[in-house]
């Protein structure tokens, strides 16, 4: 049922949170462009630098600031690293020395192949979006009303436009129906969207277009966002995706739908490809890997470790089709594709 999974993941996570960019116990990480190396970190304030292929770790570098989200730039003399303050700090990707701060920005999206990024300042007074070159440098920048609090964002992958998801609000017209008296003739996933569709909120959408922050679409739904989730594209329609695989698609005109993977699979954890075709979600011990240009899917699990159960925290996907995700017990998998199934390799990170 919708309330007891969102009553588990609170649980979950009770405690991880002092508020909403504070990042899960688990790592983060990035693949640098040229695909040799990886950069992992999380809560123990180091960048860890891995072999790519071996998972071996080759550095580690103490940053002194949790970590919650790695990009690199598009040449891979960047490393931007988003703590959860939030700032981002600009570092050389070889030395991972600090040359510069976006102080107070996070929800950090880039479109690598545009070499453009965009970032959120969260303010009472009204949140700022940014416009950056992957360099660093601001180039437009979009302030918005004090009611207006943005809860999520993406950039598509030729950096051409920009879904800006907003908090829901308590709303006039939509009736807010509770769990126990759905009809009865709803069930499963057409329960949770009934529920979605009845519970009294609704929230904005806007699409913008790059780099002149020109408003595409602009339109209020019944799906309610939650804060810094995964938005992605395909073609024109804006997806977003939730942990409790209760998703949407939102386009220009204003339609939206609700989706949802095939596999029995949260997402505490989630990627995307840099061309927004491949998405990598992940729970307690086992993931889902999603072609959405094809509408195809393959899961996998992880060992069992003893303990508090395992959770992936993120992936990254390599052009190569390579998967890479990472774990609250501070270990990263090396997933390869083969045919229905998967190979995969385990390494703790120390």
């Amino acid at each position: 049922m919708k309330m007891i999974r969102y009553w588990f993941l609170a649980l979950l996570l009770f405690g991880t949170f002092a508020h909403a960019d504070i990042p899960l116990d688990g790592l983060t990480l990035a693949l640098h462009p040229v695909g040799e190396t990886l950069v992992v970190g999380g809560r123990s304030r180091t960048l860890y630098t891995l072999d790519a292929s071996t998972l071996e770790v080759l550095n580690r570098t103490y940053l002194g600031t949790t970590i919650n989200k790695l990009m690199f730039s598009p040449d891979g003399s960047l490393l931007f690293v988003q703590d959860s303050e939030p700032d981002i700090y600009i570092l050389n990707a070889e030395t991972f020395e600090q040359i510069g701060t976006l102080g107070g920005y996070g929800s950090l999206s880039m479109a690598p192949d545009a070499k453009l990024m965009v970032a959120l300042n969260r303010d009472y007074d009204g949140d700022t979006l940014t416009l950056f070159d992957t360099n660093g440098l601001e180039m437009k920048s979009l302030t918005f009303g004090e009611d207006d609090d943005v809860s999520s964002l993406g950039i598509s992958p030729d950096g051409s436009k920009l879904a800006v998801f907003f908090d829901y609000f308590e709303s006039e017209n939509e009736e807010d129906v509770s769990w126990s008296n759905i009809p009865e003739e709803y069930e499963g996933f057409a329960k949770d969207v009934y529920a979605e569709q009845h519970d009294g909120d609704e929230a904005r959408y806007m699409l913008l277009s790059l780099p002149g922050l020109e408003v595409l679409a602009d339109y209020v739904s019944f799906y309610s966002p939650r804060e810094d989730e995964l938005v992605f594209f395909q073609g024109d329609d804006a997806l977003i995706i939730n942990s409790s695989n209760e998703n949407a698609r939102y386009s220009p005109d204003g339609t939206v739908e609700m989706w949802a993977w095939s596999s029995d699979i949260s997402a505490y954890g989630s990627g995307i490809s840099a061309d927004h075709n491949i998405l990598a979600v992940g729970s307690l011990a086992d993931a889902s890997i999603m072609d959405m240009a094809n509408n195809s899917e393959v899961s996998f699990d992880l060992d069992d470790l003893p303990g508090w159960p395992e959770y992936f925290s993120s992936f990254v996907i390599a052009p190569s089709g390579i998967i890479y995700g990472a774990t609250d017990a501070h270990r990263v998998v090396k997933v390869t594709q083969a045919g229905a199934g998967v190979s995969k390799e385990i390494k703790p990170i120390y």
